[in-house]
């Protein structure tokens, strides 16, 4: 008898809860593969994209995230998935690919003041890595 998605993926959170993060990640990988339906797709890739960030590989949780803004735009919108994009970018160093994503996404965001910010820090961030150039005037 086969289980429901939605079963296997509280296994799954529980798994995740006591950092047992392979496990989870399987467990959330078969409710992915068992389910048609869009809505819980999304749900299903979200948690395993925080899997991939929580165990670091970023790569993964980036090509999850940035998956989710291509096939998903309202909803990845809706639950912020473009700062957890960025967030991995930033752990990655990776300062530029990080501004880039936040100036592709500035005119959807109601508070471009938040993004302006974050823009400038991570600007100031990348001038303050070793061999950079630093801040000029």
């Amino acid at each position: 008898m086969m289980s429901s998605p939605k079963i296997i993926l509280k296994f799954a959170r529980a798994h995740f809860n006591l950092s047992q993060f392979q496990d989870a990640h399987h467990e959330g990988e078969l409710a992915l593969k068992l389910t048609d339906n869009a809505e819980r797709q999304f749900e299903f890739k979200v948690f395993l994209a925080n899997i991939e960030f929580n165990t670091r590989n970023l790569d993964g949780a980036i090509l999850t995230y940035t998956d989710l803004i291509k096939n998903y735009p309202e909803k990845a919108r809706a639950e912020n998935i473009t700062m957890n994009l960025v967030v991995c970018y930033e752990e990655q160093e990776s300062f530029d690919k990080a501004i880039a994503v936040l100036e592709s996404a500035r005119s959807g965001y109601k508070d471009t003041e938040f993004i302006d910010l974050k823009i400038k820090r991570l600007r100031e961030r990348k001038a303050n890595l070793p061999g950079s150039k630093g801040l000029r005037k």
